[in-house]
């Protein structure tokens, strides 16, 4: 899951680029939202951490 994070939002080695007008930040980020909500591996990993007990946006566990 990490190295496709990597792949689709940058890392510490390998920054996005910055886009230069505030339209180009707007497609950026929806580009990003988009993945996030559409892609399988992230859907799957969302619903096995939810079933888990875990919330997936700070991964604490709630028993």
């Amino acid at each position: 899951m990490i190295a496709c994070y990597e792949e689709h939002f940058g890392s510490p080695e390998r920054l996005p680029p910055v886009p230069n007008l505030p339209e180009e930040l707007t497609q950026m980020t929806m580009q990003m939202a988009n993945f996030i909500v559409h892609d399988e591996r992230t859907i799957k990993t969302r619903k096995l951490l939810t079933v888990n007990g875990i919330n997936f946006t700070t991964m604490e566990y709630k028993a």
